[in-house]
């Protein structure tokens, strides 16, 4: 298992196998977080957020699979960063916006707005007080999907925190990754 340790521009400093120790991760927009063998966790010095990406192994049948995330791109405003694994077939976009809506339902309806206008399906939609999440696919056939939640940064200001997460059919194994990824979303 790989352990990866950036810089501000998102460049490699160094790269361990078989980790016991923490490293730190440092992102344009990020605080410092800590990293272990099994898990990478982003923390967004903007919105005041972090999401834990797993990054040990879960069941492909009856082969066992490492993700190992790398980060491939951040927010101009430091808004939130974009992560991938297994070669690209996985993607994670997580950041965080000001919540200046009216409702939480104008949230939820402009969420289901943008994935249709970006050419996705809905197959899937739940919407409670605190959060709300869509799955489907896709314009391009891929398998997604995405929370978003209310939160407070720091300040205490009200905002949203999303995380999509996008994957190949190839790689449905990660299914049984995505709730403790999307329960590890929260706010300041």
């Amino acid at each position: 298992m790989l352990s990866t340790a950036l810089d501000m521009g998102g460049k490699i400093l160094a790269k361990s196998g078989m980790v016991t120790t923490t490293a730190f991760i440092f992102v344009a927009g990020m605080q410092a977080a800590p990293v272990s063998a099994d898990t990478l966790t982003y923390t967004n010095g903007r919105f005041g957020f972090q999401i834990t990406l797993p990054a040990g192994t879960a069941a492909d049948g009856e082969t066992m699979r490492t993700l190992d995330w790398r980060l491939t791109g951040s927010g101009d405003a430091t808004d939130g960063a974009v992560f991938e694994a297994d070669d690209g077939h996985i993607e994670l976009l997580a950041f965080g916006q000001q919540f200046w809506q009216d409702s939480w339902q104008q949230v939820y309806q402009m969420a289901a707005q943008a994935l249709k206008e970006d050419g996705s399906t809905i197959t899937y939609q739940r919407i409670t007080d605190k959060w709300f999440v869509y799955s489907g696919k896709t314009k391009t056939g891929d398998t997604y999907y995405q929370r978003t939640q209310r939160a407070q940064n720091c300040l205490k200001d009200p905002i949203t925190i999303t995380a999509t997460l996008t994957y190949a059919d190839s790689d449905k194994w990660i299914g049984s990754l995505i709730v403790p990824l999307m329960a590890s979303l929260e706010g300041c």
